[in-house]
Formats: C-alpha cells, sequence, structure tokens
C-alpha cells in the first residue's frame, strides 16, 4: 500500500502541483507557461496506469460486477 500511494504521488495530480510549485514558485498567471499541456496529459496517463483507472486496460479485463438475474430482482418500476 505504501508503494502504491508513493507511486501514485510521483504520477497524479500532486506530480502536477509539485512541478508547478517548482518551476515557479512564485506564481504563474498560465499554467501552460508552466507545465505544457503535453506533459500534463503524460502525467495524467501514467496516474491513471498505476491507479487502475486506464479506460483502455479497463476494458480489456472482465467485469467486476456480478451478473443480474433481471426475473430474481424485484419489481421497482425503475431500470438501472
Amino acid at each position: 500500500m505504501t508503494a502504491l500511494l508513493a507511486g501514485t504521488r510521483a504520477t497524479g495530480p500532486e506530480r502536477v502541483m509539485q512541478l508547478a510549485h517548482e518551476r515557479a514558485p512564485e506564481g504563474f498567471g498560465d499554467i501552460d507557461e508552466v507545465i505544457p499541456l503535453a506533459e500534463r496529459r503524460r502525467i495524467a496517463t501514467d496516474y491513471k496506469v498505476a491507479a487502475g483507472f486506464l479506460p483502455e486496460l479497463l476494458n480489456e479485463r472482465p467485469s467486476l460486477t456480478p451478473a443480474r438475474d433481471d426475473a430474481a430482482a424485484p419489481e421497482t418500476g425503475v431500470r438501472a
């Protein structure tokens, strides 16, 4: 768990905030001048991979949601 936490801190939103602080300690007017969009996108993708949220990877694995038997479900008048 400690390794996961450290990994997500190194790649996620905290990484963007850390870079902004390091590169512009006095503040900035435009984030693109401090951290270009391509770099922010790479950081976001790295975070999604580390955290297991990358859509492409999620779509490749089997669902974690158990199959639902609609015949056994109580009728509420609302469909999911």
